[in-house]
């Protein structure tokens, strides 16, 4: 009796199993083996789709970005709402991403750039990049605000992005440090308080 061809693997959903598998053990804590557990593919498979393990994961982390973080950028970006409401929901939404029980804990970026530093450099970069992103984007949501007058007349919008820029990655660590919600939205409360000088 002949062998069936084998059961083709739709790479879509390979790239999101390798993403939560890396997201959930990081990237040294992830073997060949999970992924190949994970993916559902064999290891030839796998480099032939994807590449070696540092390429796949960095496909993994522009997925992450891809269906989270950029969504999260254009949100702030195009608000109508006052900018400390706009400014709450962002940080409010990271928040809500690190209680989601649907998704491994933590956020995937701040971990690369955590766990990368100084071992995996090419990949620290990366998660670098897309962090960097998010402060380019507060920096011209708050420039676009203090010339529709939204802000005090002595406003400094570098210095806003780079702090609540800052603050997203603050709760990501507040979260790996096992910080509970309500914890959590006091220091979203707290972090608010900048914007009354402006």
């Amino acid at each position: 009796m002949s062998r069936g061809r084998p059961r083709k693997i739709d790479p879509e959903m390979a790239l999101e199993a390798a993403k939560n598998i890396f997201w959930q053990k990081g990237f040294d804590g992830t073997s060949m083996a999970d992924l190949v557990e994970a993916t559902g593919m064999a290891k030839p498979g796998l480099y032939a789709t994807f590449g070696d393990k540092e390429t796949l994961y960095a496909k993994a982390l522009e997925k992450y970005f891809s269906e989270g973080g950029s969504r999260l950028l254009d949100e702030l970006l195009n608000s109508k709402l006052t900018v400390k409401e706009t400014v709450r929901n962002f940080l409010t939404s990271i928040a809500d991403g690190m209680f989601d029980k649907a998704t491994p804990s933590g956020c995937f970026l701040t971990n690369c750039v955590v766990e990368c530093e100084n071992e995996l450099p090419k990949l620290e970069k990366i998660g670098r990049k897309y962090n960097d992103m998010r402060k380019i984007a507060f920096l011209d949501y708050f420039k676009a605000a203090d010339k529709e007058g939204k802000l005090g007349v002595k406003a400094d919008v570098l210095g806003l992005a780079e702090f609540y820029s800052g603050q997203a990655l603050t709760l990501a660590v507040l979260d790996k440090a096992g910080t509970d919600r309500k914890r959590m939205e006091r220091f979203i409360d707290t972090a608010m308080i900048v914007l009354d000088d402006t």
